[in-house]
Order: structure tokens, then C-alpha cells, then sequence
């Protein structure tokens, strides 16, 4: 979901965060790897985008690093 920096994995970084597995309107952040993000039954892709906005939130407010993503949005969100 979000691109590795020269100094830092992203799925590390959400790790420390402690948000493995956290879920936000049926998109998770996966239990297995914190760098992927399920779209469970029910979750639209707003959900989605709101919950990838959480991650780079707390990422950015825990060790100054915006983390960017590898996906394209298309749309209104």
C-alpha cells in the first residue's frame, strides 16, 4: 500500500504505530502484514481511503515520515 523510504519500511512503521489489524467502516489494516490493507464485506473504497489517511496520520504524528502510497485514486473521495 505505501512506498518504503530509503531509511524506513512502511509496514514497520505502522507496526510501531500498534495498528495491525485496527479497522475503520470494513477496511483493515492487516493482522498478517501492516503494509495491506483488506477491504472486508461491506467496505467501500472511501472507507478505504479514510483508513490509509489514518495510517499516514499517525505514522506522520509518531515519527515525522508521510508515507506514500503505491496506489492511484481515481475518483472524488
Amino acid at each position: 500500500m505505501f512506498s518504503n523510504g530509503v531509511d524506513y519500511k512502511a509496514g514497520e512503521l505502522i507496526d510501531k504505530c500498534g495498528l495491525k489489524g485496527l479497522t475503520l467502516s470494513n477496511a483493515t489494516v492487516s493482522p498478517k502484514h501492516a503494509n495491506f490493507i483488506i477491504a472486508n464485506h461491506g467496505a467501500t473504497a472511501s472507507s478505504v481511503y479514510n483508513l490509509i489517511c489514518f495510517v499516514k496520520n499517525a505514522v506522520y504524528k509518531k515519527f515525522g515520515v508521510m508515507l506514500n502510497t503505491e496506489v492511484e485514486f481515481i475518483g472524488d473521495f
